[in-house]
């Protein structure tokens, strides 16, 4: 069914956005009257002028029904749709998601903070992640002259993982993982059986384990009352653009908390009340004694380590500092904070692959 005109419906008025000869849908936004082309996952037009948005009314099956339906799919898949209804202008494809997250996610369950991963050392379980969102998420195994990758494998090198996870300590300076220290953490996980690597004469070849089961929305339930071999806990989404960001290239304990508080967040869309505070998705309470208690990790000499409180505290501020969260309210070692943009990065119809 081809789709030739929309309309909007807001207090603006009523306006009609019409297909041209090009293929985008064109028209006069009702508050800005600027020319504008946009969808957003909820089927909206956004214009990129005034920054309003407007529900629009069209046929069942139009563009945004597939695009969020087939979250997920390739970018031939997403070309074949973008075809189908006549909009084949390389800048019409981009603008249609320019309001998506690129890049995709990836899916890590709540019941990794009770796992063996999360006690040992921070920068073993920032490579564990990394790998998790480097691996091939397509269903369609790559071809490469002599090997294949499929999905939940990734071909890589010491050299590699090593260059694209250069961090920035606390005093500033710039530091590395040398090639011993990977391939010594690559055994590591490998011992905590999750994953399996293979050197070959192309590279390093990881396997994530049971990647099917645990980057499968269907797998995940709280209800303890459902199937018994369903993924108790639930789960929370890390947006592979993390690994472009600030936080990625810095501190490892300050990375592995704000992975906490996104995954410690309340998740469900009723607000439940503390002492007159209401909590929202993506706020939480925390009491520091509680993180010193619950995260206690092995640290680079081997030994079981803490942070302190003072430590906590300080790594939340600077967490602040970079818009990552927001502290609500201070009651002594009590926080209440709000994961910032959690609402967006959350919600899986809000990523797209990028054309």
């Amino acid at each position: 069914m081809q789709i030739n005109v929309v309309k909007f419906y807001s207090d603006y008025g009523v306006c009609e956005i019409k297909k041209n000869t090009t293929g985008e849908y064109v028209g006069l936004c009702p508050a800005c009257a600027q020319h504008t082309f946009c969808f957003n996952k909820d089927g909206q037009f956004c214009c990129h002028y005034c920054r309003q948005s407007e529900y629009a009314e069209g046929a069942e099956g139009n563009v945004i029904t597939y695009l969020r339906d087939h979250h997920g799919m390739d970018n031939k898949n997403i070309s074949i749709i973008l075809e189908k209804y006549n909009m084949k202008n390389t800048q019409a494809k981009r603008s249609l998601i320019s309001c998506f997250i690129e890049g995709g996610y990836f899916i890590i369950a709540r019941k990794i903070f009770d796992s063996a991963i999360w006690r040992d050392n921070p920068d073993l379980l920032k490579l564990f992640l990394y790998l998790i969102g480097k691996a091939r998420h397509s269903s369609v195994p790559k071809n490469y002259p002599g090997f294949v990758i499929n999905r939940g494998e990734l071909i890589t090198s010491l050299l590699e993982i090593a260059e694209n996870n250069e961090y920035t300590e606390l005093d500033g300076h710039k530091r590395k993982w040398s090639n011993p220290t990977v391939s010594r953490m690559l055994t590591r996980l490998q011992k905590h059986n999750l994953i399996k690597k293979i050197k070959d004469t192309y590279g390093t070849h990881i396997t994530i384990c049971n990647y099917n089961t645990y980057q499968n929305h269907n797998n995940y339930q709280e209800d303890l009352q459902k199937k018994s071999n369903y993924i108790v806990g639930g789960y929370f989404i890390i947006a592979r653009k993390i690994f472009d960001s600030a936080i990625w290239r810095g501190n490892s304990h300050i990375l592995k908390l704000f992975i906490l508080l996104i995954g410690r967040a309340r998740h469900s869309n009723n607000p439940e009340n503390y002492n007159g505070f209401n909590i929202q998705r993506g706020d939480l309470l925390i009491k520091l004694s509680e993180v010193v208690d619950a995260n206690e990790h092995i640290g680079t000499n081997g030994r079981v380590q803490k942070w302190s409180k003072p430590e906590v505290s300080d790594m939340l501020e600077k967490l602040e500092q970079q818009k990552l969260i927001k502290i609500i309210s201070n009651i002594g070692e009590t926080h209440i904070l709000s994961v910032c943009k959690y609402n967006i990065f959350q919600e899986p119809n809000n990523y797209a692959v990028k054309l």
